[in-house]
């Protein structure tokens, strides 16, 4: 079954609501058995749905999680209680699917949707937290009424899908607004945000700005944790602890500490306590995720600008080193040149490497460009060869940024389990 799962990523992506509605319909709509909170958006969605589950779980609630996409193992994107759904479950459910898979001529995401949502229900979760996997208006996991919608920051990806600027990407992101459910959005672009608070006024939901009336004071990051205090229209936090480093996962763990402020009086209370607790445990593998000492070597999932331009600059700012070395791998359709723009003032030496996809950028034709740039590059012959060369090129006190794709961090967080 597992096999046949993956021989779906062959199906070429149809946007749209009927084949999840047939699969989830032999499952007999489990999605409609518990409340859910619905996270959209380009960056941060799915840090902050690890934070929210990590806040929920402290507070003893039972979470569901569904996110997208895996870096090691695909069982990773649906859990329960922080663990992976087990694999005798898995395979039982997409079994029971099978037919209507092969009918309907169903997609990877949604048979993992459908399965996800199953698995919540016959666990009996108290919340779940499901992240949208591309936009938000067509998306597979759009079939939620949510007790409350969250969308992170927005910029530009995706865009033979979702369209090529701010305000069209926004409103694929915008369709995951229901009639009268609440709307929680982080976005920084102004114009972003007005789009949101009018698609809510014309759907009836209310609005909700996460920066409005905050403020945060005294923040600090350092290579194990990020401190800060927080003044939210609620609630005062002083000396919150994050485990997850850089300025951009306050901004997410604000995000999450104002979806539990809205749903904690109707919905699902929560102590003082879990919140510090949930922001302090929190594991998310893949952000600014620090694999080894001496020389550092962080890895990261940024793929799309923003996300390259905030992470390259945390780790310059955070992790005291000589020079750094950035492993960098790319998809095809990705602006990989405006990426190394953004990535250069930092970057003292490249190793280019080839991402284990079909829409990857070969290694060599990515060494060509950044060469052209005057940046000193090697190519790798594989990931784990352009890690060893920047091992071997970096020394104790230098640097090792891997960087640009899901698929490049997730083979080197694997080989640094089982090396």
């Amino acid at each position: 079954m597992i096999e046949f799962l993956f021989s779906r990523k062959r199906i070429k992506i149809k946007l749209g609501l009927d084949n999840i509605r047939h699969l989830l319909s032999v499952f007999g709509h489990p999605e409609e058995s518990y409340a859910s909170i619905h996270v959209a958006g380009t960056n941060g969605k799915g840090s902050t749905s690890a934070l929210l589950e990590a806040i929920y779980m402290a507070a003893g609630y039972k979470t569901g999680l569904n996110t997208s996409p895996h870096l090691i193992d695909v069982r990773e994107r649906i859990r329960i209680d922080g663990q992976f759904v087990p694999l005798d479950v898995f395979r039982e459910k997409i079994e029971f699917l099978y037919s209507t898979i092969q009918k309907h001529g169903c997609s990877f995401f949604e048979i993992l949707t459908a399965t996800a949502f199953a698995h919540f229900r016959d666990e009996k979760v108290d919340i779940a937290i499901v992240e949208t996997g591309l936009g938000g208006r067509l998306d597979a996991t759009n079939v939620l009424h949510p007790k409350l919608s969250v969308i992170t920051e927005i910029d530009i990806d995706h865009v033979k899908q979702l369209g090529a600027t701010f305000l069209q990407i926004a409103q694929e992101k915008a369709g995951i607004i229901k009639p009268g459910v609440p709307v929680l959005s982080n976005a920084s672009d102004r114009k972003v945000q007005e789009l949101f608070a009018l698609v809510c006024r014309e759907r009836d939901a209310e609005f909700i700005d996460a920066s409005a009336g905050m403020k945060i004071e005294n923040p600090d990051c350092t290579p194990r944790a990020c401190y800060f205090d927080l003044t939210t229209p609620q609630n005062h936090w002083p000396k919150m602890q994050l485990s997850l480093l850089g300025k951009h996962q306050v901004q997410n763990a604000v995000t999450a500490v104002r979806a539990v402020e809205t749903l904690h009086d109707n919905i699902l209370p929560v102590k003082r306590k879990a919140v510090y607790a949930g922001l302090e445990r929190v594991k998310w593998n893949g952000r600014m995720q620090v694999l080894q000492e001496k020389p550092t070597v962080v890895v990261d999932v940024a793929h799309n600008d923003q996300g390259i331009s905030v992470t390259i600059k945390e780790v310059d700012r955070i992790f005291l080193h000589q020079k750094l070395f950035c492993v960098f791998g790319v998809l095809k359709d990705k602006d990989f040149s405006k990426m190394l723009r953004t990535m250069n003032p930092f970057v003292d030496f490249y190793i280019a490497v080839t991402p284990n996809d079909e829409r990857a950028l070969p290694a060599g034709e990515l060494r060509e460009q950044i060469a052209k740039m005057g940046k000193r590059v090697v190519a790798g012959n594989s990931i784990i060869d352009g890690l060893k060369k920047a091992q071997r090129l970096a020394g104790p006190e230098d640097l090792i940024c891997i960087i640009g794709s899901h698929f490049v961090a997730g083979e080197v967080i694997n080989y640094y389990k089982n090396p």
